[in-house]
């Protein structure tokens, strides 16, 4: 299955990919997408968003399913689904 993966805001600068298209197997999960990430991109990703040991993302990143942040990295994926990905900023 395809889904989309679209950098937002200010962490374009810090990606070098600002929209991507994964093929991913049937059920997998954001998870699967998180290894994906790493697979291809995990090397040129600055450890100030890329946790390389963990192979997950660092600081105030959020993953958003249509409008929804994604709370449970073992949230499935449907076919075309598009996640972004924004720096997650609290303060007023």
């Amino acid at each position: 299955m395809k889904v989309i993966f679209e950098i937002c805001g200010s962490l374009k600068e810090k990606f070098p990919f600002t929209l991507r298209e994964f093929e991913l197997p049937e059920n997998s999960s954001v998870l699967t997408l998180i290894h994906r990430i790493d697979r291809e991109a995990g090397e040129e990703l600055p450890p100030s968003v890329w946790n390389s040991e963990k192979r997950i993302f660092r600081g105030p990143i959020a993953l958003s399913i249509d409008g929804m942040v994604v709370k449970d990295y073992s949230t499935r994926l449907k076919e075309n689904q598009h996640i972004k990905c924004n720096r997650f900023l609290i303060g007023g």
